[in-house]
Parts: C-alpha cells; sequence; structure tokens
C-alpha cells in the first residue's frame, strides 16, 4: 500500500498482460464481426455486427480501466471509486436514453462513450501513485500498434484474397492469420 514504485509496477504490468490478451480479441471480433455472427447465430442477426463492434472496443477499454478500482482500494482511497461510479451511473442512463432513439447502435455507441469516458480513472491511478501517464501509454501502446498491424493485414487479406470464401473458411482463416501476425508484430 506505500510502496508506489512497487505498485505501480504491478498496476502497469497488469494492464500490458491484460491488453496483449484482450485487445487482439476484441480487435479481431470487431472485424470478424459479420462472419462470426454468421456462423454463431445465422445471417437474419446480421444487423447486430454493427453494435457489436462498438461494444468491442468497448470492452477492450473496460479491460484495462476494471482494475484502477482495486488500486484505488489498496491505496485506501475507495471513494474514488465510489465517485467515479456515482458519475458514471447517471452519465450511463443519460447516454442511453438519449442515444436509444438511434436504436441498438445508439445504445453501443452510449456504452462506448461511457467506457471511453471511464478511461479518465487510469488517470487517477498514475496520479495516486506518482508515476508518469508515459509509463501507462507505454504499457499499451505495443499491444495497440500489434493489433492495428493484424486488423490492416486482415484487411488486405480479406480485400484481394478471401473475399469470395465461404464464411466459415473465411472466420477460421481470419483468426489463424490475425493471431499469427498479432504474436510476430507484438
Amino acid at each position: 500500500q506505500d510502496d508506489n514504485e512497487r505498485l505501480a509496477r504491478g498496476f502497469l504490468n497488469s494492464v500490458k498482460y491484460i491488453s496483449m490478451i484482450i485487445f487482439p480479441i476484441m480487435f479481431g471480433l470487431a472485424f470478424c464481426a459479420e462472419d462470426f455472427i454468421s456462423v454463431v447465430y445465422g445471417i437474419r442477426w446480421l444487423p447486430a455486427a454493427g453494435p457489436l463492434k462498438l461494444l468491442c472496443f468497448g470492452a477492450a477499454l473496460a479491460s484495462i480501466h476494471c482494475i484502477v478500482f482495486s488500486l484505488f482500494n489498496a491505496k485506501g482511497r475507495p471513494d474514488i471509486g465510489l465517485k467515479w461510479n456515482l458519475f458514471r451511473l447517471p452519465t450511463t442512463i443519460i447516454l442511453v436514453i438519449a442515444l436509444s432513439k438511434f436504436g441498438i447502435i445508439g445504445v453501443a455507441w452510449a456504452m462506448f462513450l461511457v467506457e471511453f469516458l471511464t478511461m479518465a480513472t487510469a488517470y487517477f491511478a498514475i496520479k495516486i501513485l506518482n508515476t508518469h501517464f508515459t509509463k501507462y501509454l507505454n504499457a499499451i501502446f505495443p499491444t495497440i500498434i500489434s493489433s492495428a498491424t493484424m486488423i490492416i493485414c486482415l484487411y488486405f487479406l480479406n480485400s484481394y484474397i478471401l473475399r469470395n470464401f465461404n464464411v466459415y473458411i473465411r472466420l477460421f482463416l481470419n483468426t489463424s492469420f490475425g493471431c499469427c501476425v498479432y504474436i510476430v508484430f507484438l
């Protein structure tokens, strides 16, 4: 609790390893949303692909800021988490109500925006640990670059090679190729 340097190192390592696992999965699922929905749920559920993409990016963000609240507790500052959640709840309700007029895609946007806003808790965590925000960014930057590179490679693969393949084969090849590209560029 009192060793900020050690706690910061543990926090940043947690963020790094969580993002290494969750980011490529969520980015990949967002890229393959149409194929995934077709295979798992059937083509009549294809309109859910847009909301799924937004929720994937929101889940990627949520994965790296969810541990912040444990950090607040460990530092004896659960009040920060409470205050943040007292802000987050009405914000979520307002955004969902306001954007629900656009249907399920509006609700997905609302949830993505809530997760995006919740990234501000990382700032408070860094401040409590007396460390630099650049260290936080350095913990997730390689994962973001590798995940983005994976998506770019998948885009070109699908644009030139896989576009006419069977949806099952395309989903399998995208998953396999995406994993390989991510690992190589990590």
